[in-house]
Order: structure tokens, then C-alpha cells, then sequence
């Protein structure tokens, strides 16, 4: 018993974190140094574009790190932001993101200020646009898509809630109940956002 004690204290179990490193607009030729810098943090490159809002560019690292706690996760975030500073690409918010599972890790890194939310995010097709435009409203959920990816056939969902997990579920299963059959989803994740140090960058898109 004392040696998997023991084991367990050097082993502590590890948790799946989604870093989302966000910078200021960038031209064309930072843009390319930036997927570089991705490239080289072994992170993904995304270019969100919102379909409203006050900041509706915005440039995205995002990686998923498998840290013990949200103070890790923190430092890492902190390392990659370190390296995008040396390239001249300052990120103006840090995000983490953990599945929707694991919302309990959300303290204390994110500070007593900090007040943690669910995301859903789901994939579908862009069709009968002025239709979905208005069933996303109803649901108080917005359309965003990755333009690195220069694909005009689908866009993405994302639905905010500060809320309980109760509650969350609701309207997630509200959402993808008027969504079906007309718009297939073709991918969704729900997540818990334990840390998000700039939340007005969404004003206009989403509730902050």
C-alpha cells in the first residue's frame, strides 16, 4: 500500500489542456511567420473568423498539453507565449480549455476573479444560411470558422454558457435538436474554459 502511495505521489494523473494562444491581427507576412512559430511549438495554426463582433480576426495558437493541474498548464501557456513574444507576435489572451468533464480544474490558477464557462462547439454545414443565422440567435449561440483552412462549406457553432453543467446540457441538447436534420453535425466537443485571461476580445460575438 505505501509503495503505490509512493507511486502515485511521483505519478500524479494527468489531465488534457487546450492551450488557445491569441494574438493581434496579423499582415500577410506575419501571418506566415506565425504558422512557422506554430509549427516549431508543435501547435496548431488557426485563423478564426466570427461572424460578429468587435475583434472578428483573430489569430490562434492551440495545443493540447498533458499537465496534473491548471498551474502547469499555466506555465506551459506562459512558455509558448515567451516564444511567440521573441517572434514579434505578442498574444493578447490565454486561454485553457479542458473537456467538459474535467470542469473542477478550473481553480485555483484562474484566480478568484476568474469565472469558469462551457463551451460547445459543433461543425456543420453552411447552408440555408439566413435559416441558421437565425436559429443560432435563438439559441444564443454564433457561427465562426478557420479561414487557414479556406473552406466555405462549413462553419462551426459555439454556444457559451456561465451556468451549472445542468444547465449547459440543456441548452446544448436544445441546440442540437433544432440544428438536426438540416444541419448535420459533422464534429462536436463540449469544454469547460478553467482560464481565459481577456474574455472581452469575444465582445459582440459571444457573452462575456
Amino acid at each position: 500500500m505505501a509503495n503505490s502511495e509512493q507511486q502515485l505521489a511521483h505519478n500524479p494523473m494527468m489531465y488534457p489542456f487546450e492551450i488557445h494562444l491569441t494574438t493581434r491581427e496579423l499582415s500577410a507576412d506575419q501571418l506566415a511567420s506565425f504558422v512557422q512559430a506554430c509549427d516549431y511549438l508543435a501547435a496548431k495554426p488557426l485563423l478564426i473568423e466570427l461572424a460578429q463582433g468587435s475583434s472578428t480576426t483573430q489569430p490562434m495558437l492551440s495545443k493540447v498539453v498533458h499537465q496534473s493541474n491548471l498551474d502547469a498548464a499555466l506555465a506551459a501557456a506562459a512558455a509558448a507565449a515567451d516564444y511567440l513574444e521573441r517572434q514579434h507576435l505578442s498574444a493578447v489572451r490565454v486561454k485553457i480549455e479542458t473537456p467538459a468533464s474535467y470542469a473542477h480544474l478550473a481553480t485555483p490558477g484562474g484566480g478568484a476573479a476568474f469565472r469558469p464557462y462551457f463551451e460547445w462547439h459543433g461543425k456543420v454545414p453552411y447552408q440555408q444560411v439566413e435559416v441558421l443565422l437565425a436559429l443560432c440567435a435563438e439559441h444564443r449561440a454564433h457561427l465562426s470558422v478557420n479561414a487557414l483552412k479556406h473552406n466555405g462549406t462549413t462553419r462551426f457553432v459555439t454556444l457559451r454558457e456561465f451556468g451549472d453543467a445542468a444547465i449547459f446540457q440543456a441548452r446544448v441538447a436544445a441546440l442540437t435538436a433544432a440544428l438536426h436534420p438540416q444541419w448535420p453535425l459533422l464534429k462536436q466537443e463540449s469544454e469547460c474554459c478553467v482560464y481565459d485571461s481577456n474574455t472581452t476580445l469575444d465582445a459582440g460575438w459571444l457573452p462575456q
